[in-house]
């Protein structure tokens, strides 16, 4: 039961941060709106016609701080979900295997109820 509770949390966690990373970049496409906006990025050259993706997203943080605050939830649960299911996953692996019920020398283990031969 643990596997499918750590496969549901990641979905949605994971659909979670999909969903607001895409929002952020829809957000941060107004900063191309401005007639100023070669003054206003950090890492897009002065010669380029349209801002880099990193400059869209710090526009989408600074004007609409929500999207990016869940992002970076979204992404700290992710990275402890995963932390903990790796934890759990090991675990399981490092726990002792079973010992045979039959000792190969002695016999198949359906032998003893077959009848005598003569």
């Amino acid at each position: 039961m643990r596997p499918v509770w750590y496969m549901f949390q990641l979905a949605l966690a994971g659909s979670t941060l999909f969903i607001h990373l895409i929002l952020a970049l829809w957000q941060g496409g107004d900063l191309f709106r401005h007639g100023d906006w070669k003054e206003h990025t950090v890492f897009t050259p002065q010669g380029e016609d349209y801002p880099y993706l990193a400059d869209r997203l710090l526009y989408a943080a600074k004007h609409y701080p929500m999207t990016p605050i869940i992002i970076i939830v979204c992404s700290v649960y992710t990275g402890c979900v995963l932390l903990a299911a790796l934890r759990w996953l090991e675990s399981e692996l490092s726990s002792e295997p079973a010992q045979p019920t039959w000792d190969s020398d002695s016999g198949l283990p359906w032998e003893d109820s077959w009848p005598e031969r003569p």
